[in-house]
Order: structure tokens, then C-alpha cells, then sequence
């Protein structure tokens, strides 16, 4: 596999022809693949699912089947979309040693609900970015509107303008 390859995880196809697929179109350089939550749809044969579950072996599990994929096609970088698609991907990734892993935030689902599931979606972006060399939002008013929820260390996220 080529050493120049750049794996963009997302679960939602809808979400990656909007989203992920024009930026791997456009990463004409290098070898970009997609790997998505169901099976046969863009550019990867074998889809993966990302998304958290509460049955914590089938999370394990999942991160062991993903570093041990992304040990055997070897990516110079994985690029994670969306909040709770990402934790798994960027948690394998760091596992498996991967140099350069971008969480790329979509939205922020935290600021539309309160109590525990708020405190979990915080945890849940904090690990990501945690996790991620490079963190990135899609909007600077995210970024603002998380950094005072508290989803976002103050100056962790940058924007990148189109």
C-alpha cells in the first residue's frame, strides 16, 4: 500500500458525498481512500463501524480491528469527520502510531442537550481532540459557541476558511 495513503472515517454516506468525498476528489496527490460505516460505498470495499455503542467489548473490539487495518495500510495520516464517528477511528489511529490524524468537527452536539448526555458529548470531543495532532471546525461560530460550552480548550480547534 502506498506510504502516501490518507484514510478519511465518517459513518454516514449522505454525510460523506456532502462532506468528505469532494476533499478526497481533490486529493488528486495522493492515494485517499473512505472508510465508511456500511459496506460497498465510496472508494473502500469494507465499511467499519465508528459509531459508540455502550457494549464496551464490541468498542474494544472495534478499536483492535481498526489499528490493526490501519497497521496494514500503513496511512501517513487519517482524517476523522464528526463527533462521535471520530473516537474510534483517532483512538485506533494513535494506537497504530498514525503521524499525522485530523479531527475535522462538523457541528457540536453537545450545545443541543443538557445534564449527563451533555457531560458524555464534552467528554467525547475532548478525546478527540485530545487525541488528534490537528483539530479542525467547520465554522468559526462553532468554535466560539463550544469553547464557552466548555467542548473546546480555549485555542485547541482552528477554522479553515473555504
Amino acid at each position: 500500500m502506498s506510504r502516501h495513503l490518507v484514510v478519511h472515517t465518517i459513518h454516514s454516506p449522505g454525510s460523506a458525498r456532502s462532506f468528505v468525498r469532494p476533499i478526497v476528489d481533490s486529493m488528486r496527490s495522493c492515494h485517499a481512500v473512505i472508510w465508511l460505516r456500511s459496506t460497498g460505498v465510496i472508494r473502500e470495499s469494507r465499511g467499519s463501524d465508528f459509531y459508540l455503542s455502550f457494549n464496551l467489548f464490541m468498542v474494544i473490539n472495534t478499536v483492535i480491528v481498526t489499528a490493526r487495518r490501519l497497521l496494514r495500510h500503513r496511512p501517513v495520516a487519517i482524517h476523522c469527520h464528526q463527533t462521535l464517528a471520530s473516537l474510534i477511528p483517532l483512538f485506533a489511529a494513535f494506537i497504530a502510531r498514525v503521524p499525522i490524524r485530523i479531527y475535522h468537527n462538523h457541528g457540536v452536539p453537545c450545545l443541543g442537550h443538557s445534564g449527563l448526555l451533555r457531560w458524555a458529548l464534552v467528554l467525547i470531543e475532548r478525546c478527540n481532540i485530545l487525541l488528534a495532532t490537528t483539530s479542525i471546525c467547520v465554522s468559526r461560530q462553532n468554535i466560539i459557541a463550544a469553547e464557552g460550552a466548555g467542548a473546546f480548550p480555549v485555542g485547541s480547534v482552528g477554522f479553515i476558511a473555504p
